[in-house]
C-alpha cells in the first residue's frame, strides 16, 4: 500500500467546500487535501423529473467544489509570488520586521488535492443529501473509505510534477475507476 508521508497533512470534507478552504489556506507545509463531493456530476441522462432534480444537486455540488479548488489555486499562486518577491528584496529590506511579517505569507510548497467522487448508490434519490439513515451513512462511508484506500495505494502525490505547479488535483473517476490528474 502507498505510504502517506509524515510531512503531509490530510484534510477531509463531506459536502462543505468552505471547510476545505479554511483548513488548507492557513497551512504552510506540504499538504494533501481530500475532497469528497456530494455526488459525481458524470452520470447517465436522467429519465424522470425526480432524477433531473437529483442531477441538479449533483452538478451543484460538483460545481461548488470546482470553484473552491480554483480559488485555492489562486491563493496558492499568490503565496508563491509573495515568496519570490521577498527573495528579490535587498537583504537590508528583507531583514526588517515588517518585511519578514509580510514574507511569512509566502509559500513554496505544493498542495495535492485528492478529489473523491461519491458513487451513486442504488437507494439514492433526490433527498440523498439529507439521508442520515444508518444504512445510507454506512454505504457512503464505505464507498469513501474504499476510494481513499485506492488513492493511497496509487499514491499519485509521489509522481513527478511540474515544479512551477503549486496545486495538483488528483481525482478518482467514478466511471472508469482510473485516476485523472489536473494541474
Amino acid at each position: 500500500m502507498g505510504e502517506i508521508p509524515d510531512r503531509l497533512s490530510l484534510f477531509c470534507k463531506v459536502g462543505a467546500p468552505s471547510a476545505l478552504t479554511r483548513q488548507v489556506s492557513s497551512r504552510r507545509s506540504p499538504t494533501r487535501a481530500s475532497s469528497r463531493t456530494g455526488s459525481s456530476a458524470r452520470r447517465d441522462e436522467p429519465k424522470s423529473i425526480w432524477e433531473v432534480m437529483g442531477r441538479q444537486k449533483d452538478v451543484q455540488y460538483a460545481s461548488r467544489d470546482d470553484v473552491q479548488i480554483a480559488r485555492q489555486k489562486q491563493l496558492h499562486q499568490l503565496r508563491r509570488v509573495i515568496r519570490q518577491l521577498a527573495k528579490r528584496l535587498p537583504a537590508s529590506q528583507r531583514d526588517s520586521t515588517g518585511c519578514r511579517e509580510l514574507a511569512a505569507y509566502g509559500c513554496g510548497t505544493t498542495m495535492h488535492i485528492v478529489r473523491l467522487l461519491a458513487p451513486a448508490l442504488a437507494s439514492e434519490n433526490l433527498l440523498k443529501d439529507i439521508d442520515f439513515s444508518s444504512g445510507g451513512i454506512r454505504d457512503r462511508w464505505e464507498a469513501g473509505r474504499r476510494d481513499a484506500l485506492q488513492m493511497i495505494e496509487r499514491a499519485p502525490w509521489s509522481d513527478p510534477i511540474d515544479p512551477l505547479e503549486g496545486v495538483v488535483v488528483h481525482e478518482l473517476s467514478a466511471r472508469t475507476e482510473r485516476e485523472v490528474r489536473e494541474t
